[in-house]
């Protein structure tokens, strides 16, 4: 599928986000609440991001970019559009240690502030940084350090 080279990059720091997609995301994607944003060039995807909107959470659940596209303002301008589409410009979102550095430009950019960080949320022994409240009743925070 189209999806799998982005997903593979990703699995590095998230090993389940296949599964995850394939098994969770794609049997729902008709739900009003699961959207995905994505654009190619020349028939190759070059990012996507996966939205989640309710009213108890608006929160970007991916966000990628093809490493070859990467620093050319692409992952702004997916940002952008996730915001635009979740009509929330502080949306929840993590960011794993590895991809910190790399996406620094984009919360910079929105202003957006890291609220939390987890250890061994997704791998052990790294750190997910959580940006934003994006409201969401009950999270999975079990073993957080608040950053305020």
């Amino acid at each position: 599928m189209k999806y799998n080279k982005l997903l593979w990059e990703l699995e590095k720091n998230y090993p389940e986000i296949k599964w995850w997609f394939y098994d969770k995301v794609v049997p729902s994607i008709n739900f009003w609440y699961w959207k995905i944003l994505e654009l190619e060039n020349d028939g190759e995807l070059i990012w996507f991001s996966i939205l989640k909107n309710t009213i108890k959470e608006q929160k970007i659940r991916t966000i990628t970019v093809l490493e070859k596209y990467q620093n050319k303002w692409y992952a702004v301008k997916l940002m952008k559009e996730s915001i635009k589409e979740l009509e929330n410009d502080k949306p929840l979102y993590t960011v794993s240690e590895e991809f910190i550095d790399v996406y620094k430009k984009i919360w910079k950019h929105f202003w957006h502030k890291i609220i939390w960080i987890l250890d061994s949320k997704y791998i052990p022994w790294k750190k997910e940084y959580v940006f934003n409240w994006g409201y969401q009743e009950n999270n999975d925070y079990s073993t957080p350090f608040p950053i305020y």
